[in-house]
């Protein structure tokens, strides 16, 4: 994912949002999500226009350690061990077995870290919450919005939610859509990824524990019902993907 360059930094829910300023790349409301409901045009939430594959998927060479040095999320692939490991410390909402186990693996995410980092392919924008409701449409122009759990991190984490989103609508792991999205996603940045890929979907899962915990931390417990009920299976969902390879 590559956020074009000429951009303006607006500080607004703690991350940096892009604009092109030659483009205009980054526009508001009056449009509907890929199910057909119409975002709020009164909201201030971005929508960035995919006018072309470097938008959404493809190489970046955009500066991370700049933008994180701004205040963007910081899940770059390097900080994940580190990361984990304090989580690991933290009051969680989790049985102390999964815990001591996650301790346990953290030789393994360290190894995986290695591996996808010889993979080159560059830290960039990471959606990391990229599903139908979050894609809207107006015409035949798309744009990206509900930008909230963004960071600076490996882009190809950015698929994990959308397969687990298609997962739920009934589509089985043997279901072509997983194979074709993958590649279709894959091909800005060239041929043979896909043992990449599959790595970097067993990472995704400790960089999005990292990502709700930041959510934890800021809401606190008993905020949000439905969050306090869906962390814990997120934080169990990341150990579990260092044990093994999960499907998709």
């Amino acid at each position: 994912m590559r956020v074009p360059s000429g951009t303006e930094p607006n500080r607004r829910n703690g991350f940096r949002v892009h604009r092109h300023v030659n483009e205009g790349a980054l526009s508001f409301g009056g449009c509907r999500d890929l199910n057909g409901s119409r975002a709020n045009s009164g909201n201030d939430t971005p929508c960035i226009h995919r006018r072309d594959r470097r938008i959404l998927g493809g190489p970046s060479d955009f500066p991370a350690g700049e933008q994180c040095a701004a205040g963007v999320p910081d899940l770059r692939l390097e900080t994940l061990p580190a990361q984990f490991g304090a989580l690991l410390e933290a009051d969680l909402p989790l049985d102390a077995a999964t815990v001591a186990a996650g301790r346990r693996l953290l030789p393994q995410l360290e190894a995986l870290v290695r591996k996808l980092a010889a993979g080159a392919i560059a830290d960039s924008v990471e959606h990391a919450d990229l599903h139908s409701r979050s894609v809207f449409a107006i015409g035949d122009r798309l744009r990206v919005l509900d930008w909230g759990d963004a960071s600076i991190g490996h882009p190809f984490f950015s698929l994990v939610v959308t397969f687990d989103s298609l997962r739920e609508t009934g589509l089985g792991a043997e279901d072509p859509w997983f194979v074709r999205l993958r590649d279709a996603y894959l091909e800005p940045w060239g041929r043979g990824l896909v043992p990449v890929f599959g790595t970097a979907q067993r990472l995704a899962r400790v960089s999005r524990a990292l990502g709700w915990l930041r959510h934890h931390r800021a809401m606190g417990r008993g905020a949000f019902e439905g969050f306090d009920k869906e962390f814990p299976r997120v934080l169990r969902t990341a150990v579990r993907a260092l044990r093994t390879t999960l499907s998709g």
